[in-house]
């Protein structure tokens, strides 16, 4: 898969999350004994074995993945990162003190593809179907930069209900954002529609350039790949700078 680079502070974030995570985790390995798939796994100071097979096996499983998952990420971001992202970020740490209603709890509880309106459209990406050839793009550059999203999901703002077109979570600092593509914006009618929304949006605390990135096109025209990573790599850089503290600064 194509790889799209994140901000250097972003990805500092991103390894101090992935690292904290990874040491909530118990050690544990996967091999065999005399022939049987088992997994090893340390508990006070010692392994004990567990068959794959056995009662423990699906739990075991889920451990031994996620531990293997931030590895991975781990790995990743070491080869990707200008430096020594180990030493980098020793330096600094997450802020537990910023609150935003649009935290992790309403991103799990948010159901996705909840437009009203009928999709009929062809433009697809991994399973999803998008209304339009500009929400094709953002979708793409999102998923080639590594971050997790779900597609048209309800929000109410000012009590009125929207769909948000995308919902991008950051697990580092367990909360997410919006993208709003306007691809209409030839059309006055869709232009003080969506003014509206917007309006609202930031009545409710939304605002743009730290909860939302507005993109826009037209009928004929759409944003470039770059125009869309840049848009949410200023986003990525300014919430980080909210969260990221260097130590000893506070």
């Amino acid at each position: 898969m194509r790889q799209l680079k994140l901000p250097d502070n972003y990805m500092i974030a991103r390894y101090i999350h992935y690292s904290e995570e990874l040491l909530k985790l118990p050690s544990i390995t996967k091999g065999k004994y005399y022939g049987a798939p088992v997994y090893r796994i340390k508990i006070n100071g010692k392994y004990h074995r567990f068959s794959e097979y056995g009662d423990r096996g699906p739990e075991l499983r889920k451990i031994f993945l996620k531990r293997n998952a931030y590895i991975e990420e781990i790995s990743e971001l070491e080869k990707r990162f200008k430096g020594d992202i180990k030493t980098v970020s020793s330096d600094y740490f997450i802020s537990s003190n910023k609150e935003s209603f649009l935290n992790k709890q309403f991103y799990m509880n948010t159901d996705p593809n909840a437009s009203p309106y009928k999709n009929e459209y062809r433009y697809e990406l991994n399973g999803i179907r998008y209304r339009s050839r500009g929400e094709l793009m953002v979708a793409q550059v999102l998923t080639d930069m590594g971050l997790e999203f779900k597609y048209e999901c309800p929000i109410v703002c000012s009590d009125v209900g929207y769909t948000a077109d995308f919902l991008v979570y950051l697990p580092e600092f367990n909360r997410c954002f919006i993208i709003e593509y306007l691809g209409r914006l030839d059309d006055d009618n869709y232009i003080i529609k969506n003014s509206v929304k917007i309006r609202d949006y930031m009545k409710s605390g939304i605002y743009i350039g730290r909860d939302l990135a507005v993109l826009c096109g037209s009928m004929y025209e759409t944003p470039t790949e770059e125009q869309i990573y840049n848009a949410v790599s200023y986003l990525l850089n300014n919430l980080t700078t909210h969260y990221l503290v260097k130590a000893g600064a506070l």
